[in-house]
């Protein structure tokens, strides 16, 4: 088994169609475990395999936990505050209550953006920044990735600070960008060779209406956290009881979302006969 987080720092950002691909197998994982009110809680690139035929499998049930409902079945608030700054949702960051799902669903919006980019889309050195960007709905695409108009509309939709507006897991499944398509790959790909152009576009939210407020317009609070192959459970945590998150950008050679923004100097993008060599040494490597 390989990681995700190695694929893609070897041979950079997958073609969309093979990124469409590992995202949907990913994202019924997720909803396998949400039917059953099962939540992951710190969805990661690090947290997913890859076996020998490059198929997604979720792995690090660590931090999962059972969703807590009322007397009228309905799901509770939860104050179990947890995961990797990195992929961490802005309310979980602020330590306020939040709806549980759509925990996940954050998680999910910052994976996919790895996979399509080779990049975080949001830099966490500093948090208080980090969750200020966050907070404008302000998200930043490399243009030279050549994205869709539909991946990135999934994404942007995906990493909506306003916790009602965020897609739910379902919504996921059946938005447009995530339809069968060419899935056929022989083998996973970086977008166009050669690209000197590193510029960014970036997509902003429409001013709210002054009557409508956002679940997490809060100011920062401080810098407070299918086939699965679940790890040894840790020691039992009790809710509301903060938990120090891990940093995923302490990852070398993983970048962030500041530096997408090379100039013409930067480093050329590998060959495609370096990639092919990479991916099957990377299935070599899963077979012993």
């Amino acid at each position: 088994m390989e990681l995700m987080v190695q694929l893609i720092k070897t041979l950079g950002a997958l073609h969309e169609d093979e990124a469409c691909k590992k995202f949907h197998q990913l994202s019924l994982a997720i909803k396998y475990c949400h039917d059953l009110d099962v939540l992951h809680q710190d969805l990661k690139c690090d947290n997913l395999l890859l076996d020998k035929d490059f198929n997604i499998k979720l792995s690090d049930f660590s931090f999962s936990k059972r969703c807590l409902r009322d007397d009228n079945g309905r799901m509770t608030l939860s104050k179990t505050f947890c995961g990797s700054p990195a992929y961490a949702a802005p309310e979980v960051l602020q330590g306020i209550p939040y709806q549980p799902k759509v925990y996940d669903i954050w998680s999910l919006g910052v994976i996919l953006h790895i996979m399509v980019c080779g990049s975080m889309p949001y830099d966490d050195s500093n948090i208080r920044n980090m969750l200020r960007i966050q907070k404008e709905h302000c998200i930043n695409f490399p243009r030279s990735k050549h994205l869709t108009g539909e991946c990135k509309d999934l994404i942007y939709h995906m990493l909506q600070p306003d916790v009602n507006r965020r897609l739910h897991i379902n919504e996921i499944l059946s938005h447009c960008w995530m339809q069968p398509k060419a899935w056929e790959l022989p083998s996973v790909t970086t977008n166009k060779d050669g690209e000197s152009s590193r510029e960014t576009e970036t997509l902003r939210t429409p001013e709210p209406d002054s009557d409508k407020r956002s679940a997490n317009k809060l100011e920062p609070e401080g810098e407070t956290q299918p086939q699965a192959q679940p790890q040894a459970q840790p020691e039992t945590k009790p809710e509301g009881a903060a938990t120090p998150m891990s940093r995923q950008s302490e990852i070398p050679g993983f970048p962030n979302e500041l530096s997408t923004r090379e100039t013409e100097e930067g480093p050329p993008h590998p060959t495609t006969a370096s990639r092919e060599a990479g991916l099957e040494l990377l299935a070599a490597e899963g077979m012993r």
